[in-house]
């Protein structure tokens, strides 16, 4: 059994505009087959834009210490049979893309989520969040923070990814970050 120990930040919107326009990065496909908290299943197709993708299974348990640690498992399945399976079963799925940022001797994880116009016509809106993952608490509690990172959200649920996967739920997490980004 593997553990995940990460800490979650919006991305101050400032900086929105610097990773929605970044080139590079991953294209994540991801589906649920399970998107309760205490039992997180995903299938995931990744891989760079334009380049071969690859498939993951990881099974997510419950969270503690605050949303900063939780077992996790995961299970390398090809990106095929993964793409597979999302389509036939029509699981529910979001599309992100994640940049890598290293900063402070750890790997920050930038994601973006395109959420679409608030009204027809209207400008694009983005979800923009970051993570940092660390062997242990200690090395992610005491983690170097750059400058483009804003208002913590470990273990915010509305933050989840599993959490993302309907539009009103991204239109709720999308008003959230605006709220806690002004506040």
């Amino acid at each position: 059994m593997g553990v995940e120990i990460e800490r979650k930040f919006l991305v101050r919107p400032a900086f929105h505009a610097d990773f929605i326009a970044r080139p590079g990065g991953e294209r994540h496909l991801q589906a649920y087959l399970s998107a309760d908290p205490a039992r997180v299943v995903r299938l995931r197709v990744a891989g760079p834009v334009g380049g071969v993708a690859s498939g993951t299974l990881t099974v997510k348990g419950a969270a503690t210490s605050g949303g900063r640690r939780r077992p996790e498992w995961e299970l390398p399945v090809s990106s095929a049979e993964a793409a597979d399976i999302i389509a036939v079963l029509g699981l529910p799925a979001l599309e992100k893309v994640r940049h890598r940022v290293p900063f402070g001797g750890l790997t920050w994880e930038v994601d973006v989520l395109a959420l679409g116009p608030a009204a027809p016509g209207g400008a694009p809106r983005h979800l923009v969040v970051a993570e940092v993952e660390a062997p242990d608490e200690a090395a992610v509690d005491g983690a170097a923070l750059p400058p483009w990172v804003g208002v913590e959200v470990t273990g915010d649920g509305r933050f989840a990814m599993a959490a993302l996967l309907g539009r009103d739920a991204q239109e709720a997490a999308w008003a959230a970050a605006a709220r806690l980004q002004t506040a």
